[in-house]
């Protein structure tokens, strides 16, 4: 979800349609789908979306090594939503929103260990015991605070447009700890060496909050049979603030021989960390546009929702940038590292293109039942960020995500209850191993980085996710329709 746009659920009544409401029926999520549509409700309403309980199975093949896996389960209550939709009777033509809405919302921890007596220095006799811990952790939320406002034009057409605050909020940690040594002293340059140890290091962490804002814009058109709706989304624009902002990141070696010219390496360390107002950081989201279509009969008791999206793409930038203390390193740095930027992190995006389809229907006067799909691809998969390196990425694993929903509104006593289940699968084929850590030699020549083979493009990750959904939406005094 960190990298997927269409990560959110809202409103019951549009989340179980597969959001698939730009064309009309967003309901209490209309500010967010498409703000001319605010003017579909005929009273105002109070929805709130409760916190009840979402599975996540995560698993990662190959990420270490062939046959050596990772995975990473949780059990979340889902964040709350909450809308204000309001109708003036002074004011027949307007209608306005005030939401508070959870965009994204992604957490996964792996860790892994691997302890075997393998020959892996090729200047020491016999087998070593070799040894890796590999962590890594992501959690990513984002939320928005909008006002949003939908004006009647004739009996047709709508126009509305709506401003939002993002809160963005991200953590991500890597740690790769690798060592050989043996078991028994042994004779280094003639000398009885008790006790002798390889190691390598590669540690990071970036943290932070961002605040952006960005607009919607909304054209409705509504008919007998069918309503249709176009949503543009600008660009976030930053500068608003941000804190919370931590950067590290550490690479280190340590006894390690060169394979090619058995002569020992130099050892080295690249350290550094910054924090707070000396790390800028930028987090960018695209210019997209939204098309949909609602289909129904006369009498209102059965409909079909279509909508497709295009997210443009975003040029490779420094999401993260800081300037590097002037020791950040020790010891002799090798052509095996680039130090240049070490405390920057880089992002960017390609473009995707999502779609929704969704069914309403009457099952008898006041019981509908709701049922969706959609796609939800994954904007980082595959990304290349040149001319920056791709280490410079956060570390993650890029799932496209596909959504199905669906469930029951009840309306008794003049208000709306909805209950309901969504099934998300995601995959990822053929991604780089963040590591290999099951056919390491002493030095990658590859790679160039010790204690660990070459990485293959053959990591695998599914993730299996339930959620329940209900929510309640209070419906006050009615006004005119006009």
């Amino acid at each position: 979800q960190i990298f997927n746009h269409w990560s959110h659920n809202f409103s019951e009544e549009s989340s179980l349609v597969g959001g698939a409401v730009v064309g009309g029926g967003a309901g209490s999520s209309s500010i967010f789908y498409n703000p001319a549509s605010i003017s579909e409700i005929a009273e105002s309403k109070l929805s709130v979306n409760m916190s009840l309980y979402s599975y996540d199975y995560l698993k990662y093949n190959n990420a270490l090594g062939t046959e050596n896996d990772m995975y990473s389960s949780r059990v979340y209550m889902i964040p709350r939503n909450v809308s204000l939709m309001l109708k003036s009777p002074k004011h027949p033509r307007w209608s306005l929103e005030i939401a508070y809405l959870n965009v994204a919302n992604f957490s996964a921890e792996s860790m892994s260990n691997t302890d075997v007596n393998i020959d892996i220095l090729t200047h020491l006799p016999g087998t070593e015991r070799y040894t890796t811990y590999s962590y890594i952790r992501t959690e990513f939320r984002n939320d928005f605070l909008g006002f949003g406002g939908s004006r009647k034009i004739n009996d047709h057409f709508y126009f509305g447009t709506s401003l939002f605050i993002s809160f963005k909020s991200l953590y991500s940690s890597y740690v790769a700890n690798l060592n050989a040594y043996p078991l028994e002293p042994v004779i280094i340059d003639g000398n009885e060496v008790l006790f002798f140890t390889a190691t390598y290091k590669d540690n990071e962490l970036v943290k932070f909050n961002d605040y952006r804002g960005l607009m919607k814009f909304g054209l409705f058109y509504k008919d007998t049979k069918f309503s249709a709706g176009i949503n543009i989304t600008t660009p976030s624009v930053g500068g608003i603030y941000s804190d919370g902002k931590r950067v590290q990141r550490e690479r280190s070696q340590s006894n390690i021989t060169d394979p090619t010219t058995g002569t020992p390496m130099e050892d080295y360390i690249i350290t550094d960390y910054a924090e707070v107002k000396d790390v800028k950081v930028t987090s960018k989201t695209p210019f997209s546009i939204a098309a949909g279509c609602t289909f129904y009969n006369p009498d209102k008791k059965r409909f079909i929702y279509t909508t497709v999206e295009y997210f443009a793409p975003i040029d490779p930038y420094r999401m993260v940038q800081t300037t590097e203390n002037p020791d950040y390193s020790g010891g002799s740095v090798t052509e095996s590292v680039d130090g240049e930027e070490w405390l920057t992190f880089v992002d960017g995006a390609k473009p995707v293109f999502n779609m929704a389809l969704g069914i309403r229907g009457y099952i008898k006067e006041n019981l509908m039942f709701l049922a969706g799909f959609k796609t939800n691809f994954s904007y980082k998969k595959h990304l290349n960020v040149y001319p920056f390196q791709q280490d410079k990425m956060v570390k993650s694993v890029d799932l496209d995500y596909y959504h199905l929903s669906g469930g029951l509104t009840l309306r008794i006593f003049g208000q709306d209850l909805t209950a309901g289940l969504q099934y998300k699968l995601g995959v990822n084929k053929n991604q780089t191993q963040f590591i290999n850590v099951t056919e390491p030699v002493e030095f990658n020549t590859t790679e160039l980085k010790a204690l660990q083979g070459t990485r293959q493009d053959d990591m695998n990750s599914f993730l299996n996710s339930i959620s329940l959904l209900v929510s309640a939406t209070f419906n006050f005094s009615k006004t005119s329709k006009n």
